[in-house]
């Protein structure tokens, strides 16, 4: 199953996610992006653009940040997730739902998803 279909098929079973992206960090692109609804597609990019900054853990030794395995922003309106695929953790899967969503049941489906798409590639 190809990336696209991939996040497809899983965005279709979550009606309450608005979308999905895969960003590859190392190469500074976005590699696919499912959105439903009315949701901004500027928005979306941007976002996913965004996954290699947020997706780290600082370290202090002045050494270079850490690979985290996930990463959650939360503000007013939207709740950014960021998961890494297991098998290519330089692909980052990003999951845009709004704040009143679960946070917890969508940390553990983006994680689910990332895991899918290590296998669809």
């Amino acid at each position: 199953m190809s990336l696209e279909s991939t996040m497809k098929e899983a965005l279709a079973a979550r009606p309450e996610v608005a979308a999905l992206a895969c960003m590859d960090g190392e190469a500074g692109l976005v590699l696919g992006m499912c959105i439903q609804g009315d949701t901004n597609a500027d928005e979306v990019e941007l976002a996913a653009l965004s996954a290699p900054e947020l997706a780290k853990t600082p370290r202090d030794d002045g050494e270079p940040d850490d690979p985290a395995p996930e990463a959650l922003v939360i503000s007013d309106t939207w709740v950014h997730a960021f998961a890494r695929v297991p098998e290519r953790p330089e692909l980052i899967i990003m999951g845009l739902a709004r704040s009143n969503e679960n946070i917890a049941t969508l940390r553990v489906w983006l994680g689910e998803v990332a895991g899918q798409v290590g296998r669809a590639r």
